[in-house]
């Protein structure tokens, strides 16, 4: 007898699997099992919400057959093309984010879930234990619950109550450490300026330091000497492939990547304490469509060539049209350049 499994019932049992390989987690095989599950449960949980809304927009391509299907008037029965495939990871969140401000806000997040995923399963990976647990319990598991709580519903409709108590509780030991950690370097950085230096160095420190500054950085407040610091962003790429026409959309998103002050000494670099001071300096960039023959992939493989690659590292000869680093050229086209001085007659 065929049995259906339905797709809340996917998603509990890929969050099920995902959340308890993760909280007991002490080996590489529990550590790959967690990503890959947790992953997949977002993908599904993702296409819940959107097809909530319409049940067509998980579908990559829509056809007539996909619209009748579900008629009750039909004179004989429909036979679905085998490639009506649904959305990938990142179209998902791309689609989502016409109805959801969450996935704007968690994009770094959900960037590193799905090259983490796409490393585990295509190449091979490599993970940092606490680094890992802090991305999947502090950012994607509360990115979970905010997207179920937009549905109207509850997290433990999707994730059994005895992984929701560890796992609230492990994120909030996360979340006061690295809040902790950012005051503490605050708190280190203050002393330094007001009390160990002189007036003189302090005096000399302001006429004589200056900073180098590209493109993207900005000069902010010091959150500790309340002097000028260096605020340093870089460019953020996601990949989408469409099928259809073999067009590769390149989304970039300018994000936070270094605060360093040259009065007090202050230095940050970890991507959720800059957060905390300054979310509203990262923006989004224009798109970059690029037409080509690409292989029908859904995840980048592993020989994607270096200009059309989705990871951030991008290459020293990457073409400058496809460049994802932050230092733009001079004589940047203006349809791939984004100075934060942007004028008003712009054509981006």
């Amino acid at each position: 007898m065929l049995k259906r499994i339905n797709l809340e019932k996917n998603i509990q049992l890929c969050f099920n699997t995902g959340f308890d390989s993760l909280i007991t987690a002490n080996t590489d095989e529990s550590y790959r099992n967690a990503i890959i599950s947790i992953h997949n449960g977002l993908e599904l949980l993702m296409k819940h919400y959107l097809r909530k809304k319409n049940e067509l927009l998980i579908y990559r391509k829509i056809t007539y057959k996909k619209i009748i299907e579900n008629r009750t008037d039909l004179k004989k029965k429909v036979n679905l093309d085998k490639r009506d495939f649904t959305l990938s990871f990142l179209e998902c969140i791309n689609i989502l984010e016409y109805f959801s401000e969450l996935p704007e806000k968690n994009k770094k997040y959900l960037t590193q879930l799905g090259i983490k995923r796409n490393a585990c399963m295509h190449y091979e990976y490599s993970y940092n234990e606490k680094e890992l647990r802090k991305l999947l319990i502090s950012h994607i598991y509360q990115f979970i619950c905010d997207l179920i709580s937009e549905m109207g519903l509850e997290p433990k409709e999707f994730i059994l109550e005895k992984y929701i108590a560890p796992l609230d509780k492990y994120k909030n030991v996360i979340d006061d450490q690295v809040k902790q950690d950012y005051y503490t370097k605050i708190e280190t950085a203050k002393k330094h300026y007001f009390e160990e230096l002189t007036e003189q160095e302090r005096v000399d420190k302001e006429n004589t330091e200056d900073y180098t500054q590209r493109r993207y950085d900005k000069i902010v407040q010091c959150p500790a000497c309340k002097k000028n610091a260096l605020l340093m962003k870089e460019i953020q790429r996601t990949r989408q492939l469409t099928r259809d026409d073999d067009r590769i959309t390149i989304r970039r998103d300018l994000i936070l990547k270094d605060l360093s002050c040259h009065y007090c000494g202050l230095n940050i670099t970890d991507y959720d304490q800059l957060k905390l001071e300054f979310k509203d300096e990262e923006k989004s960039l224009k798109s970059i469509t690029i037409y080509h023959d690409y292989p029908d992939y859904y995840d980048c493989p592993d020989d994607c060539p270096p200009e059309y690659d989705c990871l951030t590292d991008c290459p020293d000869d990457c073409p400058p049209e496809y460049d994802c680093l932050t230092d733009c050229p001079d004589d940047c086209p203006p349809e791939y350049d984004c100075p934060d001085d942007c004028p008003d007659d712009c054509p981006i």
